[in-house]
């Protein structure tokens, strides 16, 4: 089985393939910008309690990502002064974690109706998949997940290429 998730702007996909057949699919209700409005609220820095504009919090999202391990204790430069990474973690934790349970709950729904293995691999596609450290996230938090790699086309399961699955999935990201 070759699993994809799609991160999408307001919602992701999770596809389970067997081959080139598409065997399995479900939408899963988020995406990029329940993490961008996650990190929209007010927020206490060293200097004062800030408000952060959808604007801003995108343009956190594009530059920070989720800082894990030394990054927590990086103070990142903002337009607003420093702020902690370990702050932006907490910002983002509570949607993150919502992904997590929603992707395990399909990883385990698919194993028990398919009599099908445990998910080892997940191949990354869309535009949130692009986010710094969603796929070191999701790797430390998906039990039983071993590797966790960007969709590309030039590191193409065998045969995929010429079956359209890759087209299928490239054309949901656009």
């Amino acid at each position: 089985t070759v699993t994809v998730l799609d991160l999408g702007a307001n919602t992701s996909f999770l596809n389970f393939y067997n081959g080139k057949n598409l065997i399995f699919s479900r939408e899963i209700p988020i995406g990029g910008e329940h993490l961008t409005h996650a990190m929209a609220k007010p927020i206490t820095t060293a200097a004062s309690t800030i408000t952060i504009t959808m604007d801003d919090a995108e343009k956190l999202k594009r530059n920070c990502g989720i800082p894990l391990g030394d990054e927590a204790k990086v103070e990142f430069l903002t337009d607003y002064g420093p702020l902690r990474g370990e702050q932006i973690t907490a910002m983002l934790r509570p949607t993150l974690e919502r992904l997590v349970m929603e992707v395990s709950r399909t990883f385990n729904y698919y194993s028990k109706t398919f009599n099908a293995p445990n998910i080892e691999e997940l191949y990354l596609t869309g535009g949130t998949s692009r986010m710094r450290n969603i796929d070191r996230f999701l790797l430390l938090n998906l039990e039983g997940v071993k590797k966790i790699e960007p969709l590309n086309i030039l590191k193409a399961v065998k045969g995929w290429a010429e079956v359209g699955v890759f087209k299928q999935e490239l054309m949901l990201e656009q």
